[in-house]
């Protein structure tokens, strides 16, 4: 037994302690990158004395069944005889932050060691948990507090974990955005050796400054198909293993496509063993129904923040949980209520969470920041220069972008449907496609004038066109624009005299068309479709006559534009 703790000490020994060789580094390039610096007062808020009442508040703020440490004490102790260890208790975290040292009695703490996975063997697959005397943890909660008035302001916004009011699941979906695409292998490589060089060259210089280095063992690189023929060389230069996706990234699979079933896997797996510890116990309904509401529905919380979840996902979650309210188990039996109407409000029901419902609500809260232009979010910043890219969040066509910006865009009826804009002075807004009118935005409401090509549809219209072309032999069987188009981008690509005219004709009549168009509208007057036809092609035969190049095609050139116009 010695032996084996002899091991640990060892092995934690040289993980954590010892002394390595200090190096001077020129950090003055970092001036230029800092966003915020201190000022006076801000300074201040952190080198002010600290409080007696401080103290108490970080003491009293501590939870009371928090483990103790070596001298055995929680907090309910230091609660309840505070008015007899009070004083003493202030005094010593008061020298503390005067001396900067702290006494023997308050830096002793218990370890513990948790395991990393369930067949945890080497000592790497075990994790040193500390446990804290009630002294040191009350003068790490007065450090934080004082540094939470500045941590916003100098923490860069794409750090989002344990800063009041950012959400760590923007990391997640700009994840997701850089990888959309990425298993397609006619896409342009985005790396190449100098980069991987340059990531490496980075990770060591960091590993130097923070003395965090990077574990190849627990590190992989993932390579699109676009790169294969250099993979080897990349992977040898970094030294991590090759990896494949989808990986575990904070939590949730690390995906290029579409989240499919088993990619949800894990989420059910943590169901299942959920409702097997359960199931032994002789619950009654009414426990079990509170377990659903209190753990159970939350598990898929997470997942349902960043994904727009499979709606066969949602099935087996609901059939598991269904499971469980009635037979204690995953077991199959019958339900003696519909789903949907556990679902409901108390007041009809048993206020169970309607996960489809729950998971349009959490993405629309993205979708809410984009509307807020908020700007404290390295996800909504990306969006917005590289989706939007100057675009109305409402008018976007959403083309591109990863399956989950797709899927997630669909919902922006929801959202309209609960918005009002109000527009007040000073505010920023794009009149012609924001939503800040109730008839929705104008550039739908009010859509720009088609385009001349789409406007040979009416009947006029559809008698110049036949009349001129099919007449002509130009074409056979079009029976509109696109088809024509299409049908002469293949025949009229050369220069010859014929193909010339024919491309002049096609332009001369969109023309002719639009004018005669405006003329009904604006002055009240028009042509009749033949008359327009008519003008059209002498139109055409004059511009061509007048060209000197025409003296220089051969004869039977010359016949077949003649033809062509009617000559």
């Amino acid at each position: 037994m010695n032996e084996v703790t002899e091991e640990f000490v060892s092995y934690f020994k040289t993980l954590l302690g010892g002394t390595r060789t200090r190096r001077d580094f020129n950090l003055d390039f970092l001036s230029s990158e800092l966003k915020h610096c201190l000022t006076e007062d801000e300074a201040d808020l952190l080198r002010a004395p600290i409080t007696a009442t401080e103290i108490k508040d970080a003491i009293f703020d501590i939870a009371e069944d928090s483990t103790p440490g070596p001298d055995g004490y929680t907090s309910a102790f230091f609660k309840a005889a505070w008015s007899v260890v009070g004083q003493e208790v202030s005094a010593a975290i008061g020298e503390f932050f005067i001396s900067g040292k702290a006494s023997q009695t308050n830096q002793c703490h218990t370890f513990g060691l948790n395991s990393k996975s369930s067949n945890a063997i080497p000592v790497s697959d075990y994790r040193p948990i500390s446990c804290c005397n009630v002294i040191y943890k009350a003068i790490t909660k007065i450090m934080v507090k004082r540094m939470q008035k500045v941590l916003d302001l100098l923490i860069d916004y794409s750090q989002n974990a344990f800063i009041p009011g950012r959400s760590i699941s923007d990391n997640i979906l700009l994840a997701q955005e850089l990888l959309a695409g990425y298993n397609q292998t006619r896409l342009p490589p985005r790396a190449d050796i100098s980069s991987i060089q340059v990531i490496k060259h980075t990770l060591s210089e960091f590993a130097e400054l923070s003395g965090l280095k990077v574990n190849p063992n627990k590190s992989q690189i993932i390579l699109s198909r676009a790169v294969q023929q250099e993979k080897q060389q990349m992977i040898d230069i970094l030294g991590f293993q090759e990896g494949s996706l989808p990986v575990k990234y904070l939590g949730v699979p690390l995906i290029s496509s579409r989240l499919t079933i088993a990619d949800c896997k894990p989420l059910i797996n943590k169901l299942d063993t959920q409702i097997a510890g359960w199931s032994h116990l002789n619950l009654t309904f009414a426990g079990r129904a509170q377990l659903i509401k209190s753990v159970l529905s939350t598990l898929h919380s997470y997942w349902a923040s960043v994904f727009i979840l499979p709606k066969g996902i949602i099935n087996v979650i609901e059939a598991k949980l269904r499971k469980f309210l009635w037979q204690g188990s995953t077991r199959r039996g019958y339900a003696k209520v519909a789903w949907d109407q556990l679902c409901r409000p108390k007041e009809g029901g048993l206020g169970f969470h309607n996960i489809l419902v729950i998971n349009k609500a959490l993405m629309l809260k993205h979708l809410w920041k984009i509307v807020q232009n908020d700007r404290h979010s390295i996800w909504v910043d990306w969006i917005l220069l590289h989706r939007l890219r100057n675009n109305s969040l409402w008018t976007f066509n959403g083309s591109t972008g990863s399956w989950g910006w797709k899927k997630m865009i669909k919902l922006r009826p929801v959202l309209q449907r609960g918005l009002i804009y109000q527009v007040l002075a000073g505010t920023t807004f794009k009149l012609w496609q924001d939503l800040w009118h109730q008839q929705g935005p104008l550039s739908i409401s009010f859509p720009r004038g088609p385009e001349v090509t789409e406007l040979i549809q009416p009947p006029n219209d559809r008698v110049v066109w036949h009349g001129l072309l099919q007449g002509r032999s130009v074409s056979t069987g079009l029976s509109g624009w696109q088809q024509c188009i299409k049908w002469a981008s293949k025949r009229w690509r050369s220069e010859h005299l014929i193909n010339a005219a024919s491309r002049a004709l096609l332009a001369a009549l969109v023309y002719y068309i639009w004018i005669k168009r405006n003329n009904r509208k604006f002055t009240a007057t028009g042509s009749a479709a033949e008359s327009v036809a008519q003008r059209v092609v002498e139109e055409v035969r004059l511009r061509i006559l007048s060209d000197d190049l025409f003296l220089l095609y051969k004869l039977e050139h010359c016949i077949g534009f003649g033809k062509l116009l009617g000559l």
